[in-house]
């Protein structure tokens, strides 16, 4: 799927500075399946 959309695949670090672009912050990863996160962010203080 990442594949043919363009996507690719992301580390906690990649996520900590695109939320932090976005003007936000990283709170917590949950694996919720294996291989499957949620990722939960919050307005940056």
């Amino acid at each position: 799927m990442l594949v043919w959309s363009g996507g690719r695949e992301r580390t906690e670090d990649d996520f900590r500075a695109l939320l932090g672009a976005a003007g936000l912050s990283l709170t917590t990863t949950t694996e919720v399946v294996p291989g499957y996160h949620l990722v939960e962010a919050e307005p940056a203080p």
